[in-house]
């Protein structure tokens, strides 16, 4: 597993949205391992990312890759396992040593945040519920804590595959609720840039 957190680096590129966009290229997504919720990377059949698959990944051209990550089935009582995080890190600093950026976000994890399952969430099914919100900005702190030293070619994805949110009413109920969401990952990540040091 990676060690303590990497320096941060003697020179930051500051980059807007619009020339991040046009550094990253050609990309490609890692799935059904870190956001595996049967058994932590491997349950699905796929191997362990190592760094020589990464490198791989560089070498054919890539500039971006993408890792889903399921942090909600392997958390305590709302803390992220701390291996987690730090076998994320690991192979997200991978891919940024590697000259690509990386994309880390919130994936599926048994559909907690739209309260996908009827059974488990009942009259929250489909809601962004009060309980989804504040573990929703619980991790994103927790995650943005973490990775607070990272340079700009780590990104945030808010949450992938949770949108279902036609529970909360009208279509532009459902359309606030995602944009509620949406807003509590900006507000939560831009809280944490202000008070870590170094930032993001």
């Amino acid at each position: 597993m990676g060690g303590g957190r990497p320096p941060v680096p003697a020179v930051q590129i500051d980059l807007d949205a619009w020339s991040a966009a046009q550094r990253m290229g050609v990309g490609v997504n890692i799935g059904n391992t870190l956001e595996n919720t049967a058994s932590w990377e491997t349950g699905w059949g796929n191997p362990p990312i190592t760094k020589a698959f990464i490198d791989h990944v560089a070498s054919l051209g890539f500039k971006t890759v993408r890792l889903p990550i399921a942090w909600d089935t392997y958390a305590d009582n709302g803390r992220i396992d701390r291996e987690k995080l730090e076998r994320v890190g690991e192979v997200a600093d991978w891919i940024t040593s590697a000259g690509m950026f990386c994309v880390i976000n919130i994936h599926w994890d048994g559909g907690w945040i739209d309260s996908g399952d009827k059974k488990k969430f009942g009259k929250a099914f489909h809601t962004f519920s009060p309980e989804a919100d504040r573990k929703f900005r619980s991790y994103w702190s927790q995650i943005a804590r973490h990775f607070a030293n990272r340079d700009q070619r780590l990104i945030f994805e808010a949450f992938n595959e949770e949108s279902h949110f036609d529970g909360s009413g009208s279509e532009s109920d459902a359309h606030a609720a995602l944009g509620r969401v949406n807003q509590a990952f900006i507000d939560t990540v831009r809280a944490m840039a202000a008070i870590m040091p170094g930032g993001f």
